[in-house]
């Protein structure tokens, strides 16, 4: 978890650089916080455990997670979603 400010809305800010090792096998997993507001769940801590089971069943296959979220066939959502996934193949 990083907390910090979000990218692009401040003028002036110092961001934290970290490095993150990524074995072969493993994906890195990113979501935008219109996913938090794609689930049903009650709280933001069942959201973003929604959002980490989904990525640990699911990467690197973008379409299956998704699907997990209730995106489909492109329908908008009630904000704008991304995920980034960046996986390391053997």
């Amino acid at each position: 978890e990083m907390p910090g400010k979000p990218v692009g809305l401040f003028d002036s800010v110092d961001y934290d650089v970290a490095a993150v090792d990524i074995a072969v096998g493993d994906s890195l997993v990113m979501f935008s916080d219109g996913a938090l507001e794609m689930l049903s769940e009650d709280g933001l801590a069942a959201k973003e455990a929604h959002l980490v089971d989904c990525a640990a069943k699911q990467a690197p296959d973008i379409a299956a997670m998704w699907g997990d979220i209730g995106v489909v066939d492109g329908s908008p959502g009630p904000d704008d979603v991304t995920c980034l996934v960046v996986a390391r193949e053997g």
